[in-house]
């Protein structure tokens, strides 16, 4: 038996403030505190009446540059605030070295 295809598509247009505090240790690291607030609005047919959605994310980060060009990064993201769409939880880590 086929299965018939099914399309779909998604855009998206986040905006938002955000702001960020940078502090610098009596050891040469560079600490960035940084919290962002999106209004998220998706465009596309994902929902049964082909609508967007609205919905809010709030993001806090924190990455430390170290004197030799190593980074490490932080950052934890609440989404889903107030919209249609199921909230959810994420995280990143990001961790960089130079190569030289």
């Amino acid at each position: 038996m086929p299965v018939p295809s099914v399309a779909t598509s998604l855009g998206q247009i986040a905006l938002g403030p955000g702001v960020s505090y940078r502090y610098f240790t009596d050891q040469g690291v560079a600490l960035d505190f940084g919290l962002r607030l999106d209004g998220i609005f998706n465009i596309g047919d994902t929902s049964a009446d082909g609508g967007g959605d609205f919905h809010g994310r709030a993001e806090v980060s924190v990455d430390a540059s170290m004197p030799g060009g190593a980074r490490l990064g932080l950052s934890v993201a609440q989404g889903g605030i107030g919209g249609n769409s199921a909230d959810y939880l994420s995280g990143r880590l990001r961790v960089s070295t130079p190569l030289d």
